[in-house]
């Protein structure tokens, strides 16, 4: 993966939310980390070992369409965005 979640989140977050990531594949997803998501620290100090996740392109294994799930760690979100090839940037639209 090119960028890291945590690095993401870092370089586009505005007015504590992200835009969703878009991957390789075009498969898009939310990924939102601050203190008002349901995230690990929630303080926003260091880096997110967990973070809220939803409404996906597709059916994933971490939550179903239009389906917020909270607290997923950092590694299992990971490696669902390598299975799509990875980070390649701000979905179109966002």
């Amino acid at each position: 993966m090119s960028i890291n979640i945590n690095e993401f989140i870092r370089k586009n977050r505005i007015n504590g939310y992200c835009p969703r990531v878009e991957c390789k594949d075009g498969f898009t997803m939310s990924i939102q980390a601050s203190r008002g998501h349901y995230c690990s620290p929630r303080s926003g100090e260091g880096k997110y070992t967990t973070v809220e996740i939803g409404f996906p392109s597709q059916f994933t294994s971490l939550c179903k369409a239009h389906q917020v799930v909270g607290f997923v760690p950092i590694e299992e979100v990971e490696a669902l965005l390598d299975e799509h090839g990875g980070i390649k940037g701000i979905a179109e639209g966002d």
